[in-house]
């Protein structure tokens, strides 16, 4: 009998939704680092004003440049793994390219499940 290809729906499903977790949590890390950076910004024109000293700033930078690398090494291995997860996705649905069949008197005639086969053109050597 023939059959022809079917999707893992629920691998599928499972990359989607890790893949979704992730990108939910990018988008809270990315809103974690703008308040950083906005926090920054206030104590900036608070100095500017004059309302606190340039030593607090200096040990404002420190914190908030420590603070702005961790979150950006946490940013990072969220690409990173979102990356994996869309290309196991992609993985998984380039091998759903269907088999080729046509109907016949004779009944189904079509692609075995090895697929084509690619001829490869010799090169003519001089």
């Amino acid at each position: 009998m023939v059959s022809s290809k079917k999707i893992n729906t629920i691998e599928v499903a499972n990359i989607l939704k890790d893949l979704h977790s992730g990108i939910e949590l990018l988008r809270t890390r990315q809103e974690e680092k703008q308040a950083v950076v906005d926090q920054f910004d206030s104590e900036e024109k608070r100095l500017f004003f004059g309302k606190i000293s340039e030593m607090a700033v200096m040990s404002s930078i420190k914190k908030t440049n420590k603070e702005l690398e961790k979150i950006d090494k946490e940013i990072k291995k969220i690409i990173i793994s979102s990356n994996k997860l869309i290309q196991k996705l992609e993985k998984n649905l380039t091998q759903q390219n269907p088999y080729k069949f046509h109907a016949t008197l004779t009944g189904i005639a079509g692609q075995n499940e090895k697929g084509f086969v690619k001829k490869v053109k010799k090169l003519k050597r001089r």
